[in-house]
């Protein structure tokens, strides 16, 4: 067999595998950690009287037609579906793990699917920051819960806390403690793109403020400054193109964009303490 054809053949038999993957039970494989998450708000949004905190939502095409086994609702059984190659989905719940991960994936029908993170192209970020953002109480009550059952705790010698809303394109800073936090700062923000996307609570349990640096450099990125380390990106004055996109778009390589008034604020320790807390979702 001539080397061509042995290629084309082991392609296949590896295609071929990639699906068996995912009608094998790729619903066992994902994580419900963002399920959680969502419950958890959905929880606090009902027993507070205030608008649902969501995480962003992607915008993907499948690189290859698959077999899916779709989740039974109300108002849909479980069923086997085949999906054509270059079929539109939206990701409503993304795993982060590029290669062994798996989201949660939404029809046009309106039913859910899991999908294995190598079927899919992450082209588009759904992020709603230029329809308005969260009033106060919403965004209060999101990270105090319901009597500070649900809450988000501080760590150990910090009274600041600070959500990154990747939906709404925020980063909003708290002061207190547990179950009585009070928001004292918003700042429009550019997080990750779709192929660099920004890590988010479902990644690591405990995001926080790790070290701080007057200027930082990355390959062909130079001169990054105010620059605040999270856990594997950070937080950073950004005067390149796209700036009139924060609050908006999601344009960064993985890091927080920010304006000068809003990196430098965060960057004084006086501020924000190294150690506090970073909420992502």
């Amino acid at each position: 067999m001539k080397k061509s054809g042995i290629m084309k053949r082991l392609t296949g038999m590896l295609l071929a595998a990639g699906i068996m993957l995912t009608m094998a039970g790729p619903q066992a494989m994902a994580s419900p950690a963002d399920k959680v998450h969502q419950e958890r708000a959905a929880r606090i949004a009902k027993a507070t009287n205030t608008e649902e905190v969501k995480t962003i939502s992607w915008k993907a095409r499948l690189k290859t037609a698959v077999k899916v086994k779709t989740v039974a609702t109300d108002g849909f059984p479980s069923e086997e579906v085949a999906l054509k190659q270059g079929k539109k989905i939206t990701v409503i719940q993304r795993d982060y793990h590029e290669k062994r991960g798996v989201s949660e994936c939404k029809l046009k029908d309106g039913r859910t699917c899991y999908i294995a993170n190598q079927f899919l192209l992450f082209y588009k970020a759904l992020a709603t920051g230029a329809q308005g953002d969260y009033d106060q109480a919403t965004k209060e009550a999101f990270v105090n819960g319901v009597n500070g059952v649900d809450g988000i705790s501080a760590l150990a010698g910090t009274d600041k806390l600070i959500w990154i809303s990747l939906d709404k394109q925020r980063v909003n800073i708290f002061q207190g403690r547990r179950g009585s936090w009070k928001l004292i700062r918003e700042c429009v923000c550019s997080t990750g793109a779709p192929d660099s996307p920004t890590f988010d609570q479902t990644f690591k349990k405990v995001f926080k403020v790790q070290k701080k640096s007057p200027s930082v450099s990355y390959g062909e990125v130079t001169g990054l400054k105010y620059y605040t380390f999270i856990y594997g990106y950070g937080m950073h004055l950004w005067t390149g193109p796209g700036r009139k996109q924060m609050g908006k778009k999601p344009l960064s390589h993985s890091c927080v964009r920010l304006k000068k008034k809003d990196a430098v604020w965060i960057y004084d320790d006086e501020n924000i303490p190294v150690g506090t807390r970073i909420y992502v979702w």
